[in-house]
């Protein structure tokens, strides 16, 4: 899973967003990714059992 595009702080406001690309060559559940900060705390990807096929997109957005 790769980070393939990233909106943060749009100008005029708007929704924020992390797209990700699954190039792994297999599923893989966005439950059992997390995100983390600089103090490491770590947060799920999702907390759905989401899954995302090989070769495709999923947007994120953030709240």
């Amino acid at each position: 899973m790769v980070i393939n595009e990233i909106l943060y702080a749009p100008s005029p406001s708007t929704n924020e967003f992390i797209e990700l690309y699954n190039r792994s060559g297999g599923p893989i559940a966005l439950d059992e990714l997390a995100f983390a900060d600089a103090n490491r705390s770590y947060e799920p990807v999702a907390r759905t059992d989401t899954t995302v096929r090989d070769g495709t997109h999923v947007v994120l957005g953030c709240v």
